[in-house]
């Protein structure tokens, strides 16, 4: 957080990490973790990063009973959500049909050029939006996310 400019000790209770150990956890358990977290703290929003382990342990009908059950009680209680994944945006729709749950779906990916690597950006979703789906390099510095445009 401090090589970013945030201080936790300023944020207080504004700010809240916790993090789980996704082997030690069942379906039933993330339900809980859940509800317990919206009910305790009464966030405006929440992050999950990353998704990934829950996707690898949890069965798949299992990891979309509680993708939709997140969708669920997030609208219900108006919260914006950020998922992060490592896995590529069309292997886990085919995973999860998850694009039929978000609202908007940013891909930040790695590509070779000669002997580097450099990093894109690509909307691939903004439900009720027309966006550009062109993909545009990115560089993040110590002053942020610069976008070629």
């Amino acid at each position: 957080m401090k090589s970013i400019g945030l201080d936790q000790q300023k944020l207080g209770d504004k700010f809240i990490i916790d993090y789980y150990v996704p082997e030690a956890l069942t379906p039933l358990h993330y339900h809980a973790l859940l509800r317990e977290m919206l009910d305790l703290h009464e966030p405006t929003v929440i992050a999950l990063d990353s998704i990934t382990a829950m996707q690898r342990l949890l069965l798949r009908q299992d990891f979309i009973f509680f993708l939709r059950y997140l969708q669920l009680i997030c609208k219900q209680r108006g919260l914006t959500v950020f998922l992060t994944s490592t896995y590529g945006a069309i292997e886990a729709n085919k995973e999860t049909e998850i694009s039929t749950l978000a609202d908007n779906i940013v891909i930040l990916r790695y590509f070779e050029i000669k002997d580097t690597m450099g990093r894109e950006i690509v909307i691939l979703k903004t439900r009720g939006s027309a966006h550009d789906k062109k993909a545009v390099s990115f560089e993040i510095t110590g002053s942020g996310m610069n976008v070629q445009t």
